[in-house]
């Protein structure tokens, strides 16, 4: 298994490099739009705002409905890159999975951003929040459903 994730952060590394379409749909949806504008300013802080925090209430809420899901494994294991992702029973494998996708990919668009622009730059440092962000929100729901953990 371990050896299938290195392929897959691999794969998602070089989709970030070659992410080239992405550079022309973003400069065409922020062609028109004034900066000086306080609706458009005030809609891209709360866009931030909702990036910094919605990993940590998003996660909270989806792990808070599986510890009382019957079909739930009874103890849950900390998440690691041994383990399967697709594992049902266990819900924050896929999201420990999912986080490292999306941090690898991001430092693809990060380091294509050269070539792509600046625009580039900005959706790479937002996904690697992101990403990053969830990791922190599994530490931190492993701190708050710490029962349900098994001990080791």
């Amino acid at each position: 298994m371990k050896k299938i994730r290195k392929v897959l952060y691999l794969l998602g590394f070089l989709s970030g490099i070659c992410s080239f379409t992405q550079k022309s749909l973003l400069r065409a949806f922020f062609a028109d739009m004034d900066f000086s504008n306080p609706i458009i300013v005030g809609f891209f802080s709360f866009s931030l705002i909702m990036v910094l925090l919605f990993p940590y209430c998003g996660l909270l809420f989806i792990l808070g409905l599986q510890s009382i899901n019957p079909f739930s494994a009874e103890r849950w294991i900390k998440p690691s890159h041994e383990t399967n992702p697709l594992n049902l029973k266990q819900p924050l494998f896929f999201f420990h999975f999912a986080s490292y996708i999306v941090l690898f990919y991001s430092i693809g668009i990060l380091l294509s951003s050269s070539c792509n622009g600046w625009l580039a730059l900005v959706e790479g440092a937002l996904n690697v929040i992101i990403s990053i962000n969830m990791i922190f929100a599994l530490k931190l729901c492993q701190i708050i459903f710490k029962k349900k953990f098994e001990s080791i």
